[in-house]
């Protein structure tokens, strides 16, 4: 035989068993061991309702507090709360939905809008070039710089060749023929 056929087989034995794995019954519990240090966590104490807040600056600097009148919620209602906090919120749902905030100025409180009043007359202008021109001037009056997208009479989207803003409510399309139409601001 050669050395390639003259090998002996192998033999497979189970797995060699370790410590604990005797198949015994389990020793007795040992004793308990030393307390171990104080770790960082969440404060004992505490009453429901009340938030866990940071006290200072310093990491883990945490102190069980309650909530200012008014925080943490809002009153939703069609007339403002009687003695708010400042920093509380006001969902008006009549007539109109709009959300205020308790303000302190430093010289009076009062409550302001939470979010901007932006009516649709302000984020879109529509505009009619009713003779054909190579040349629209629009006054838009928009507070920012639109987005300017033209028809020609037919319908058909045409594209300036010059779009200028020549001051904070104008903008100038040129085009290469005269054309009328419309031109979409938004």
């Amino acid at each position: 035989m050669d050395a390639v056929t003259s090998r002996t087989p192998l033999q497979l034995r189970p797995p060699r068993r370790t410590a604990g794995g005797g198949g015994g019954p389990p020793g007795p519990q040992g004793p308990a061991g030393p307390a171990g240090p104080a770790g960082v966590g969440v404060p004992a104490g505490g009453t429901t309702g009340q938030v866990l807040e940071k006290a200072s600056a310093t990491n883990y600097d945490t102190v069980w507090a309650t909530l200012a009148a008014g925080a943490g919620g809002v009153t939703i209602s069609p007339s403002p709360p009687a003695s708010p906090a400042v920093g509380a919120l006001w969902w008006r749902n009549d007539p109109d939905g709009a959300l205020y905030v308790y303000y302190d100025d430093g010289n009076s409180r009062q409550w302001v809008p939470a979010t901007p009043t932006i009516s649709v007359a302000q984020v879109a202008y529509r505009y009619t070039q009713a003779s054909a021109a190579t040349v629209w001037s629009i006054i838009h009056n928009l507070p920012f710089r639109p987005n300017v997208t033209a028809v020609d009479s037919t319908g058909r989207e045409i594209t300036p060749g010059d779009v200028s803003y020549t001051d904070a409510v104008t903008v100038q399309l040129t085009f290469s023929a005269a054309v009328g139409g419309e031109a979409y601001l938004s």
